[in-house]
């Protein structure tokens, strides 16, 4: 987190942090995760490249059969093979078969489906892609939210699933001047340790037990918080505990990653079914947690 690297303006705090939120699905089982946003920035590069455990598929090959499960050769997809099943350029998915939404849906939320026979899994899903507007444009906009690239299947029960909209926006363009000068883990080395601790860890209980949030907060935006927290420990706390000041950031970054979802599915949908809420209630705090 404090490395320099040798460009003239070094990586600030925030941007780090992105760049370690985007390694969220390569250690954190069942964790959703969406990053939109200019092209250049490396969104596809690093799921295709970064670790063999992970897979990057484009839209055209996202069937039934072979993402989720083969009826005729039962034989489980790529969610059974793979820590990580990456989405290159999602908002050109074609849905040829509404099957698969479902399906998708129930993988999401619960990390299992049926196909016939009950399939239980542990991939993380990722979805990566371009914004074709400026954020400027979608944020004034009232026909447009920041999940316009997606395709009109990915209604909003689907967005609901993710526990992190990455800012692609505030990523940098792919530069050299942001290779370090100083050592540095190879990336296969990384990759186990990362698949290591994807298979062998688990940080949620006392994740839990450390913070408590408001009530404002629903359970789908509860669990993706804590999961955001959870990758964020495993990686750069593997052996040890945050202070808790360093608990207190994650958590916070976990809670705009997360807050960013809801905001963008309350733009697409304001009526009493979902309304947009600030999550805090009288007198509590405007992050809406607190140390337990």
């Amino acid at each position: 987190m404090h490395g320099k690297s040798n460009s003239s303006q070094p990586l600030s705090h925030r941007v780090k942090l992105h760049f370690i939120a985007c390694l969220a699905p390569l250690i954190e089982t069942n964790y959703n995760f969406i990053e939109l946003g200019p092209r250049g920035t490396g969104k596809s590069y690093f799921f295709s490249d970064f670790s063999p455990y992970s897979t990057l598929i484009s839209g055209g090959q996202a069937t039934k059969a072979t993402l989720f499960y083969n009826n005729q050769r039962r034989k489980i997809g790529l969610v059974g093979f793979w820590d990580t099943v990456a989405f290159d350029e999602v908002g050109g998915i074609k849905v040829k078969d509404q099957d698969i939404i479902q399906i998708m849906k129930d993988f999401m939320a619960n990390g299992c489906f049926s196909r016939g026979v009950e399939v239980i899994a542990d991939a993380s899903m990722a979805f990566v892609g371009n914004l074709d507007l400026s954020v400027e444009q979608i944020v004034n906009s009232e026909v447009y939210d920041l999940f316009q690239p997606l395709p009109k299947e990915f209604d909003l029960t689907v967005q609901d699933r993710f526990a992190t909209y990455l800012p692609g926006w505030e990523m940098p363009k792919n530069s050299s001047e942001f290779l370090t000068s100083h050592y540095g883990f190879i990336t296969d080395y990384l990759a186990e340790a990362f698949h290591h601790q994807f298979k062998q860890s688990n940080r949620y209980e006392e994740v839990s037990q450390r913070i408590k949030l408001g009530k404002a907060v629903e359970g789908r935006d509860e669990k993706g918080i804590k999961k955001t927290v959870c990758a964020l420990l495993k990686i750069l706390h593997p052996d040890g505990q945050p202070t808790d000041a360093e608990f207190d950031e994650y958590v916070a970054y976990a809670v705009e990653m997360r807050r960013r979802v809801k905001e963008q599915m309350n733009k697409r949908k304001t009526d009493d079914e979902r309304p947009l809420q600030p999550w805090r209630g009288p007198g509590e705090r405007a992050v809406p947690w607190a140390r337990a």
